[in-house]
């Protein structure tokens, strides 16, 4: 059995999550984009597949509901799930995106644009 000192115990971990709002609706927590509920409804609508692409020279990440047929024609995409993981709350994990182009993992609340009506969320990693 394993025993962790008490001296590394973190009881204040939780208190340090960032959290997802209406004024602040996307995050990196963990290595996962996370997603207010409505930005999520707003660009995906029900949709849990979720097409995605990373382009490195502009440090931005696409992402568009699977029903995008458009999306899907124009850019090499990769196929991610979303999936809600609290109340109010989305995530699709990033873990390979952020280890094959080396980037920052720290959490924090994310730039965005997410155009009315083009179901496209363009975030800047």
């Amino acid at each position: 059995m394993f025993f962790v000192p008490p001296e590394y115990h973190d009881k204040n971990q939780h208190d340090k999550d960032i959290r997802v709002s209406p004024e602040k609706p996307v995050c990196l927590r963990n290595s996962h984009l996370i997603l207010h509920r409505q930005i999520a409804e707003q660009v995906f609508r029900d949709d849990t597949v979720v097409c995605m692409v990373y382009y490195p020279d502009k440090n931005s990440l696409m992402l568009a509901p699977y029903f995008n047929e458009v999306f899907r024609n124009i850019h090499k995409i990769k196929q991610y799930m979303m999936k809600e993981v609290a109340k109010n709350e989305y995530a699709v994990a990033l873990h390979g995106i952020l280890f094959d182009h080396g980037l920052n993992e720290q959490d924090r609340f994310l730039q965005y644009e997410a155009p009315e009506n083009l179901h496209i969320l363009n975030v800047l990693l």
